[in-house]
């Protein structure tokens, strides 16, 4: 696991060491291993390492035996041991055990398709000096991150967006229409990214460039397409545990210790399972608690490690957790409102202390269909057998009138819209109203036609499949990489440590994918497939538990110190002079979901969080590094403002390992 950056001329200019030494700089905390540059024709690769396979002979940037082939990748291929038997076999040789030389050999013997034979995360830069072409590739899930910027003079890209902002060609500019998707969906999908010009390399896809052109293109889709029921249950349940066992397996291939995080959960107590079930020692396992008692996941996950043998250790999270927020503007890059990316950076810290390596069951939820947005969206449909200008007729009298922040007015809101719409209002942070609300008229111009919905609406809207593979579709090519995937990417390499995801995987998929809907979904309850598969392994307590997700008990937090710091930050002159967001609508949003009746805590965070990378990205001078390579660019002011009087401003990270 590592961090890549780089860049070419497309206009033959040469490269400059410095700005690649400070590209992989600002990659530092990716791979404290080392570092490596290589320049060849116009074009530069820049690597931070973290050693997982092959510690002595993986150094990168790597070449090919012939010198021919250069890359700098980040991830992990699974399979690498089978590639490296089959290459083995058609003549190619290996110096190294590592698996970034076995993608080497698979492009000298496939070219670009060399992707399709990848088992698992990345994202590399590849460079044929002979065919002075420069590939770049990301995996099927979008697992491992990929930024570019390109102009007609140069390409630049990185794991991460600080990387090319190392290079003077990028500049700080705010995307309108990255910003409005921001506020609907807490995040910012691909390929947009929040700044103007950037982009993400969509999952799946590749970017060839050769001769000064720039092409890119997808070399994979998942799609849910459910096949005729023919199999017995039996029989699918069989197929599953080898699938899984197999998947977690090729996981846990790794030259350093290794672990997982636990939750209690049906998804991260079958990766821990399996992982059990394979290791000749105990696992170690980590959890993260809250002191409220209802978010709070510890006892469920002492039953699983009970259960296990494993060596399991805790950590809570406090009120102070919050103290964590310039760490998290900082290592997202951009704006990210998900707020168990705060848990998720306390648990890494956590870890590696320990390890390099750790399993999640991050995935589980899409491939088996385990949210409840799934059980309502489908009960909703109800609404349906109404046409919509009939309902629309009945109700939008009332919601004129019917305050939005008590309870019934987000059942109102829905009844109007398609299924596409309602799914996606289930989904998201803030609806179009509400963000046309808050939102100045000014900054809301600029958007001009823009709809956010329309990333998911295509998704939503094939009518040849049936609902629930419409909704699994859309999460997968949107929430999946774009949130799950960029939380547990950023939070973990924030402390140098790699996270794996055995139940996102192609193989896995190409199971889950043709399951019948009777066997996601039974009784108003998910993954039912994967429970019947678990029954024999997991204890009955684990299999019956309801669904609680990885959430932060924001609502509450609102009437303490969260509360107290969006007040200070939206009464700040910063904000109300930025010209995005309206002061007196923020209040307003503020006041009512203080209020309790209806959960606003997710677009307070969402607009906290905006404000926070505003300050730290947009106002902050940035510093450059002291010396070329010798660390990363580090920002000179905070994003966080002091508390207000009252709020409790302690430096304590809330950290309790037991």
């Amino acid at each position: 696991m590592c961090g890549i950056a780089g860049y070419t001329n497309l206009d033959g200019a040469p490269v400059d060491a410095s700005i690649l030494q400070r590209m992989a700089g600002a990659l530092r905390h990716r791979g404290p291993d080392g570092d490596g540059i290589h320049i060849a024709d116009q074009t530069g690769l820049a690597h931070r390492r973290l050693a997982i396979i092959d510690l002595a002979g993986g150094t990168q940037p790597m070449s090919s035996s012939d010198a021919r082939l250069w890359i700098s990748f980040n991830g992990e291929i699974y399979n690498y041991i089978e590639l490296q038997a089959e290459l083995h076999k058609r003549g190619y040789a290996f110096r190294t055990s590592s698996d970034t030389e076995t993608i080497l050999n698979a492009y000298a013997e496939h070219g670009s398709d060399c992707v399709l034979s990848l088992r698992g995360m990345f994202a590399f830069a590849l460079y044929d000096t002979k065919a002075r072409r420069l590939l770049l590739a990301r995996d099927r899930f979008g697992i491992k991150p990929l930024y570019y910027f390109t102009n007609d003079h140069v390409f630049v890209f990185g794991s991460e967006l600080k990387a090319l902002l190392q290079h003077p060609a990028v500049q700080r500019e705010v995307d309108p229409e990255a910003l409005s998707d921001y506020l609907t969906y807490l995040y910012v999908p691909a390929p947009r990214s929040i700044l103007r010009g950037i982009r993400k390399l969509p999952a799946a896809s590749l970017i060839e460039i050769q001769d000064g052109k720039v092409v890119e293109r997808r070399y994979w889709t998942p799609t849910f397409e459910p096949t005729p029921d023919t199999l017995g249950e039996d029989e699918w349940i069989e197929r599953l545990r080898s699938t899984l066992a197999e998947s977690v397996r090729l996981h846990m291939r790794s030259d350093v210790p290794y672990g997982a995080l636990l939750s209690g959960g049906l998804d991260s107590s079958t990766v821990v399972a399996f992982m059990a079930q394979q290791s000749t020692q105990p696992v170690s396992t980590y959890t993260v608690g809250f002191e409220e008692s209802d978010f709070d996941e510890r006892a469920d996950a002492r039953l699983i490690s009970s259960h296990f043998g494993t060596r399991h250790t805790e950590v809570v999270l406090r009120h102070e957790g919050l103290s964590r927020l310039p760490e998290l503007i900082e290592a997202f890059d951009e704006p990210f409102a998900d707020p168990s990316a705060l848990p998720c950076l306390q648990i890494a810290e956590v870890v590696a202390r320990d390890l390099k390596v750790c399993l999640t069951g991050d995935g589980g939820d899409e491939a088996f269909a385990g949210y409840e947005a799934y059980r309502k969206a489908l009960q909703l449909q109800a609404l349906d057998r109404v046409p919509r200008v009939v309902r629309r007729a009945l109700l939008q009298p009332l919601l004129a009138v019917y305050p939005r922040w008590l309870p019934p007015r987000g059942l109102f809101d829905m009844a109007v819209l398609d299924f596409a719409d309602r799914y996606i209002e289930l989904m998201c942070g803030f609806d179009n109203p509400s963000k046309r609300r808050i939102l100045t008229p000014a900054f809301a111009e600029l958007l001009d036609t823009h709809d956010s919905y329309d990333l998911c609406r295509r998704f939503l809207v094939d009518q040849r499949l049936d609902a629930l593979s419409r909704m699994q579709n859309a999460d997968y090519q949107t929430y999946l990489p774009d949130d799950i995937l960029t939380k547990a990417d950023r939070s973990s390499m924030r402390h140098s440590l790699e996270l794996r995801v055995p139940l996102i995987d192609h193989k896995v998929f190409d199971l889950v994918r043709r399951l019948p809907r009777s066997l996601k979904i039974q009784a108003g309850t998910g993954k039912h497939l994967l429970r019947r598969a678990m029954e024999e392994l997991l204890p009955p307590a684990a299999l019956k538990r309801g669904k609680k997700g990885f959430a932060v008990p924001l609502q509450r937090w609102l009437s303490g110190e969260l509360g107290a710091l969006a007040e200070d930050v939206f009464r700040d002159r910063r904000t109300q002079q930025r010209g995005i967001l309206e002061s007196n609508e923020l209040h307003g949003l503020l006041y009512d979901a203080r209020r309790g009746h209806r959960d606003l805590s997710n677009e307070v965070w969402a607009a906290l969080i905006l404000e926070l990378w505003c300050r730290h990205y947009l106002d902050c001078a940035v510093a450059e590094p002291s010396g070329l390579g010798s660390g990363e660019a580090t920002a000179i002011c905070s994003p966080v403002p002091p508390a207000s009087s009252g709020s409790k401003a302690e430096n304590s990270d809330g950290l309790q390992p037991q």
